[in-house]
């Protein structure tokens, strides 16, 4: 009987360590897509600003072809 709850108490910490394991996966995975949106929101916002440019010089462009 101390041989099985000595295998017990073994299979218990293996399944604590691979909660441990797949909790600290799941939390780099979060990280990780945090991560990725960031950086998607940032290049929506520098793609918006260049577009902007864009438009303001071909404004001036337009304004220049008028003279």
């Amino acid at each position: 009987i101390e041989e099985i709850n000595e295998d017990i108490e073994d299979i218990q910490e293996d399944i604590e360590e691979i909660n441990e394991d797949e909790d600290e996966e799941d939390h780099n995975e979060r990280a990780k897509n945090v991560m990725l949106k960031s950086n998607v929101s940032s290049n929506k916002n520098e793609i918006k600003a260049l577009k902007d440019k864009i438009s303001e010089l071909q404004n001036m462009i337009d304004e220049l072809k008028k003279d």
